[in-house]
């Protein structure tokens, strides 16, 4: 069984992945080479997983777009357009924080010193190129990927609980197939407002931290990448060894030096089999690193073209086997990878708006409001307070004059138009074992009529023992990988998970308008209650008789398909 070699990645400020473009670049055209796949680590519980990630937007890498960025700032600053970066030129040069601040959409930045011919070129006689620029701002941490970790605010699922209780009829504590299958009762008994949904307020009254809400932050080093997030990059630096002793104390409990299938590590027979040299029935560090340089045990393509299919992904080699401990299955809205005690869901996050759509226009109004009437904005308007323009001056003041013209702020801004685009971010988010967010299938925070009417079709996957019964102790762990560009949420808390919540909603429920119209909730269906016309009509259009009206039998019913 030939395994190609495992290609690990490269972890700095949030976490850098893959390598910036290389070769001569003319200063005003980016030359992208094709990314490889981005392959990571996984760390479920019992279940290591090697993941490869193609990303893709618009057909291209995440490279494409921060190339572009990196040789338009790179035009910019070339003020006599020969190619390479003086020292005088480096004066306009932004610091690595402020790049990731721009990137990051803050209306306001710091000020902060620009980097010296030395820092960039590694000579402080020999002018910088675009690829040294690159490179520099690649070892400060900024470049085209980053990782983002989230982790539930409130560890107990006090939702997930009054749900649990109001299904469980007969009060022992498990979930029945005929409990579940009555899902959908919850609805007259609860929907106050008669809008075909169960809110969160209409399940719990009071809370004092918003169910489902998450903090977020990028991991700095390789020690806190462990400590802090399922996902695993490897550090600058880090070696293949130092990653497999690492992986390899996460699951050695007992810190005896082996680890066993069945009891350490729930992999297919085969697989651990393979990399189990001396056939002992048991992995050492050794037999794990071999395993991290093989090939991985899932593909997932992920793509942030809105015409094209978000998520899709593929299983490799002894995963397909019957006593696989994984299975993948198309979801709502992406993919999911569940195995006995796992559940992860792959998603393709919406895009921000341009950077254009308000920075640009905060800092013309600003502008507006400051300059004189010559449209200049002088030396002692800069520098009163609030001070906001200061660290402005120093990148767009070319020619030195202490002084911002339109004309300068213009070229400035068009250099930043797409910035926020440049950045692609994969977000993690442990979901721990949440039973209100595996019914809540669509994460939009309350409860529709699907939702309801298919919670045991969804959730009988986790009836392990296949009994009928669903415990408690039978719920999955939850992870959720997004991947985005531009869409940070790191330092922030008390906010959703990417995909949870109204925001979700925002992009509008497609289909004909007679089906836009109706579904007055906005949850992808039309319920009887919404539908306007008499309910021999209804049955009619509900093709598979599950009491809803679905986006493809609107479609039908309109002809489009």
């Amino acid at each position: 069984m030939p395994r190609a070699r495992f290609a690990l990645v490269p972890m700095v400020v949030a976490v850098l992945l893959g390598s910036l473009a290389q070769g001569a670049t003319p200063p005003t055209a980016a030359t992208v080479h094709p990314t490889p796949p981005q392959e990571v680590v996984l760390l479920t519980p019992r279940l290591p997983l090697l993941l490869r990630l193609q990303l893709s937007s618009e057909g291209e890498s995440p490279e494409s777009p921060w190339g572009r960025y990196m040789a338009q700032l790179f035009a910019f600053l070339d003020v006599d357009h020969d190619g390479v970066l003086s020292a005088q030129e480096l004066k306009c040069m932004p610091h690595p924080t402020q790049v990731l601040q721009l990137m990051q959409g803050h209306l306001t930045i710091d000020a902060a010193p620009p980097p010296t011919l030395e820092e960039v070129s590694g000579d402080p006689k020999k002018p910088a190129t675009l690829i040294q620029v690159q490179d520099y701002y690649r070892r400060h941490g900024v470049g085209s990927l980053y990782l983002e970790v989230g982790s539930r605010l409130v560890k107990n699922d006090a939702l997930g609980e009054v749900l649990w209780s109001k299904l469980d009829l007969n009060h022992d504590g498990q979930l029945s197939r005929t409990e579940l299958e009555a899902a959908s009762r919850l609805l007259p008994l609860l929907d106050e407002n008669e809008d075909d949904t169960l809110s969160i307020p209409e399940l719990l009254r009071s809370t004092n931290v918003p169910p489902g809400s998450y903090s977020y932050e990028a991991p700095v080093t390789f020690d806190e990448s462990l400590k802090r997030s399922p996902l695993i990059l490897r550090n600058m630096g880090e070696t293949v060894d130092t990653l497999s002793q690492a992986i390899f104390s996460r699951y050695n409990h007992d810190r005896k030096g082996r680890l066993r299938r069945g009891r350490e590590l729930d992999l297919p027979a085969a697989l651990f089999g393979h990399f189990d040299q001396d056939r002992d029935g048991e992995w050492t560090n050794q037999e794990m690193k071999h395993w991290l340089q093989g090939e991985p045990d899932v593909e997932v393509r992920v793509s942030l073209n809105p015409k094209a299919r978000p998520v899709e992904g593929t299983l490799h080699h002894e995963y397909r086997a019957s006593d696989s401990p994984l299975v993948l299955q198309a979801g709502m809205r992406g993919l999911y990878l569940r195995g006995r005690k796992v559940q992860v869901e792959f998603l393709a996050g919406a895009s921000p708006t341009l950077w254009t759509a308000r920075n640009v226009q905060d800092y013309k109004n600003r502008f507006n409001t400051n300059a004189n009437k010559e449209g200049i904005l002088k030396r002692e308007v800069i520098y009163r307070p609030p001070f906001a323009w200061i660290p402005i001056l120093r990148l767009v003041d070319r020619d030195g004059d202490e002084c911002i013209t339109r004309k300068e702020l213009d070229a400035w801004l068009e250099v930043n138009s797409h910035v926020l685009r440049s950045a692609t971010i994969i977000t993690i988010s442990d979901r721990g074992t949440s039973f209100f967010e595996l019914v809540d299938a669509d994460h939009d925070a309350r409860l529709g009529p699907r939702d309801l009417l298919m919670a045991w079709e969804r959730l009988r996957v986790w009836d392990r023992n296949g009994d009928g019964v669903l415990t408690k102790e039978e719920l999955p762990q939850q992870y959720q990988l997004v991947v985005s560009q531009g869409s940070w949420r790191s330092g922030e808390q008390g906010i959703p998970a990417p995909g949870y919540g109204p925001a979700l909603r925002a992009i509008g429920t497609p289909g004909p308008a007679w089906f836009r119209k109706m579904d007055r909730n906005g949850d992808g269906d039309i319920s009887p209650r919404e539908f306007l016309g008499r309910r021999e009509s209804f049955n009619k259009l509900d093709r598979n008789g599950d009491g809803l009206i679905d986006l493809e039998e609107a479609e039908h019913a309109s002809g489009k398909r």
